[in-house]
């Protein structure tokens, strides 16, 4: 199974979640692979690309996402990065390449493990011409915008070589009040493609829910016995792909 970190989430009188298994949304697309800021770097790129029939324009800046659930957004203050440019109108079947670049010393961050960023790019669909932009309404007059969020790691270069097919056997797994803990061993986020405890699958939802380095993620169990039996997992390389099942026995 093919599987990003992107989340869509439509905003109106209320804010929810609507998460993917595929790397689009009424044909916005970003790249299927893991973008990664290195301590030596001058900056990043990442595409977006819009095969809709209307334009969008579109605001970005990063936030930092919430390790507990892989989905919110905590409020951060100290951001060592921006996002160029902040507005732009991406035009109907195009494509554009934002731009990361550092504007803080990165030694702040964590020197012996990832951290993790979001890209957020909220996409309004505007109507008229190029220089005019109108909101489009909606039932009740309500504008509907989507925004779009892609996770980045920076990277201290303590471990700029290491790959994820090198800390795959870092996981270890237990079962404490109904709840699968997965402890990661390594310095490096870890997402899964597939989880499962016995016969139960866990849900897509909850694989969202990233691993953090050196730290813990838990996925609520339903209730049942789960002595002596087998964790199957696979995780998510650098370009979303699954690799090779994994098992542990609990």
């Amino acid at each position: 199974m093919k599987l990003t970190s992107l989340i869509v989430l439509f905003l109106g009188l209320v804010n929810f979640h609507q998460a993917i298994a595929k790397n689009t949304s009424s044909g916005l697309r970003f790249p299927s692979e893991r973008l990664v800021f290195h301590q030596e770097s001058r900056g990043l790129s990442f595409l977006l690309k819009n095969n809709d029939q209307n334009a969008y324009l579109v605001q970005a800046d990063i936030a930092v996402p919430d390790e507990s659930t892989g989905l919110n957004v905590k409020k951060e203050n100290a951001i060592p990065f921006i996002i160029t440019p902040p507005l732009y109108r991406l035009e109907a079947k195009s494509e554009y390449s934002w731009q990361i670049k550092k504007i803080d010393n990165l030694k702040k961050l964590p020197q012996d493990r990832e951290s993790v960023f979001f890209i957020r790019l909220k996409a309004i669909p505007p109507k008229g011409t190029k220089n005019t932009v109108n909101f489009k309404k909606m039932d009740g007059n309500l504008t509907l915008s989507k925004v779009l969020h892609y996770k980045f790691y920076y990277r201290p270069e303590t471990i700029k070589n290491l790959r994820i097919a090198n800390v795959k056997d870092k996981l270890k797994f237990t079962v404490s009040e109904g709840k699968l803990i997965v402890d990661n061993q390594s310095p490096l986020y870890l997402t899964l493609g597939k989880l499962a405890v016995g016969q139960h699958q866990i849900d897509n939802m909850q694989l969202f829910k990233f691993i953090p380095p050196f730290g813990q993620q838990s996925y609520p169990l339903p209730k049942g016995n789960y002595a002596n039996a087998t964790v199957k997992w696979r995780l998510l390389n650098e370009f979303m792909l699954e690799m090779p099942e994994q098992t542990q026995k609990l």
